[in-house]
């Protein structure tokens, strides 16, 4: 072969070599290209995630401070939409944000009562209701369609019909929280959600996060959520501490329904005994730096959830005696040194609600009946008031008036109407009887001290909110006065408050009485001894049971709410719609 011909081979080479170098670098480049658009997709559904969780934040806080500005809201009947743009400078590259937001129904909650069985309802009235349909073998379920199984309330996540809860493929187990409805056909004694006379009309968020990504042939990225709310749960425990909760000797903890028929008209609710005791009562501690939730010798029919330590294995930090209980008929994972108590029953993930006496707020709604705290005093609304209407104009509120201070024997409230006081004291000794009538909220400044036989007793119909800014003393040392009689045995009847932070005497429930009601001590740093069979459920920051702890937790509580203590709107369930025929269109 010539010189000429070799050089000439050499060259047809190099150009085959150059010719596949640039094939195989062009295909890298197209790869290398279309991996970079994937991945700034993946980033950027990540953002439209993003702007459509922070609509639902956007209407969440809106529903809660009952703000629906007009300079931010569209209102149009019962449903409000928002929009808000981002430049193509907040996130980069050209980029372009949006958030759009619709509330169907967000003002049914300010134009509701509770559901009750005596009240002849007319079209368009709005009531809230907690109750929910006994699951049926022949009915067909839609999906967020609600019933009751076994004690235990389930929402449905794919359409069917005869597939018994609690099957994963078709329920979820759904808290108890309560939905509104609007009346569609005059009744009365017909209890939501029966279809013939009552719609649900429970508020409904759809958020959308759409992004735009230039070079993408304008196509948008989407996502869109759709979420439930309701009021949130003010005693989802049997007994919470955000820091201690220490049980000391033994008892019985377990649960019960005392609300059979949802309706807060019934005056009298059904023994415990004739109820059954049932296995969903939790008892929880908030404590992070040690033990938060010690239990010696008690069975309990339910949970316990605490934080995890800090170190390997991050155990729960519970205590158990070696004698406690905690299980549901079989024991599936045993504890080492508890051989009853149920590993799989303790939750890592304690959710202790506490949440502040309600202030008056400027830019809240209110209706009938709410009760808030306004210089130093309150005030129970009974007329809506407009925009920005203070407690002072007497039009719409209603003032406590002063009782002077409480003792021996005395009645106060009146029957079948509602009475807001304040007074000093209230110290009942031997013998002392302070009996309430009608519905009452005593806000109390100074101490709450009952001794003896003394005891504090609410009529069959009564019920009463009891604030105390001083010390809770009821009993002396380990001595057990007679307590607070709650004649209805509806433990949504009573509440006390302790609203004082820090008191140099010991805070205490000793009574020979059942308890039959919800103790709430949110703020007070020292320990709360409690020595008394509560039928309800109490929460603080440091509860202590030094006897025999009986808690029987009441789980109506789970959809109750109380005069004057600010339960906020919380979302119950969301997913997103990823099905074009779930998704809405907005304007």
């Amino acid at each position: 072969m010539t010189s000429r011909n070799q050089q000439g081979s050499v060259l047809l080479v190099a150009m085959c070599f150059v010719a596949v170098l640039g094939i195989a670098l062009a295909s890298y480049m197209a790869v290398s290209n279309q991996a970079m658009r994937l991945s700034n997709r993946t980033y950027l559904k990540g953002v439209s995630e993003q702007l459509a969780e922070n609509g639902l934040e956007q209407a969440l806080w809106s529903l809660n401070k009952s703000n629906w500005d007009p300079g931010v809201w569209t209102i149009s009947g019962s449903t409000a939409t928002w929009a808000k743009e981002f430049p193509n400078t907040k996130y980069g590259n050209g980029v372009t944000g949006s958030i759009k937001v619709r509330v169907d129904n967000y003002n049914a909650p300010f134009l509701s009562t509770a559901w009750n069985s005596t009240t002849p309802y007319v079209n368009s009235s709005i009531v809230s209701y907690a109750g929910v349909s006994e699951w049926n073998v022949s009915t067909a379920y839609s999906v967020d369609n609600l019933v009751n199984y076994a004690g235990v309330r389930y929402r449905c996540i794919v359409a069917h019909t005869g597939q018994t809860p609690p099957n994963p493929t078709y329920w979820a187990i759904n808290y108890d929280y309560r939905s509104w409805y609007r009346c569609i056909a005059g009744n009365t004694n017909q209890a939501p959600p029966n279809p013939t006379y009552w719609e649900n009309v429970t508020p409904n968020i759809y958020a959308e996060g759409i992004v735009i990504l230039p070079g993408n042939g304008g196509a948008p990225i989407r996502t869109q959520l759709l979420a439930a709310i309701s009021t949130a749960s003010l005693f989802p425990n049997a007994a919470a501490a955000t820091s201690t909760l220490n049980m000391n000797a033994g008892g019985t903890v377990d649960s019960y329904n005392a609300d059979q028929d949802n309706d807060p008209t019934t005056v009298a609710a059904p023994p415990y005994s004739s109820l059954g005791s049932g296995y969903l009562a939790v008892l929880a501690g908030g404590s992070t730096t040690g033990t938060a939730v010690t239990l010696t010798n008690n069975v309990v029919q339910g949970y316990v959830a605490a934080p995890s330590g800090t170190s390997p294995p991050y155990a729960p930090r519970v205590t158990f005696g070696g004698s406690a209980s905690l299980k549901n008929g079989v024991v599936v994972s045993p504890h080492p040194t508890a051989p009853n108590v149920d590993l799989t029953r303790i939750s890592r993930s304690p959710y202790i609600p506490q949440f502040d006496p309600s202030p008056w707020d400027s830019e809240r709604s209110y209706k009938i009946n709410d009760v808030v705290r306004y210089s130093s005093n309150l005030y129970l609304c009974k007329s809506p008031p407009p925009a920005n209407q203070d407690p002072g104009n007497t039009t719409y509120w209603t003032q406590n008036a002063y009782q002077p201070a409480i003792s021996g024997t005395a009645t106060i409230g009146t029957a079948g109407a509602t009475t807001i006081l304040y007074t000093t004291n209230v110290i009942l000794n031997d013998g002392d009887t302070l009996t309430i009538q009608g519905s009452l909220i005593l806000d109390v400044r100074g101490e709450l001290k009952v001794r003896g036989t003394g005891k504090i007793v609410l009529e069959d119909s009564a019920s009463a909110a009891i604030y105390v800014g001083g010390r809770v003393s009821i009993g002396s040392g380990s001595a057990a006065a007679a307590g607070i009689e709650n004649r209805s045995k509806d433990p949504k009847r009573l509440i006390l408050v302790g609203t004082v932070s820090s008191s140099p005497f010991p805070n205490r429930y000793l009574a020979s009485l059942p308890f039959y009601g919800v103790i709430y001590m949110p703020k007070l740093t020292g320990s709360f001894t409690v020595n008394a069979n509560i039928f309800g459920a109490i929460s603080g920051k440091v509860v202590v049971f030094p006897s025999t702890a009986n808690i029987h937790y009441d789980t109506s509580l789970r959809t109750a709410t109380f005069s004057g203590i600010d339960s906020p709107f919380v979302i119950t369930n969301w997913r997103e719609l990823t099905d074009a025929a779930d998704r809405i269109t907005f304007p």
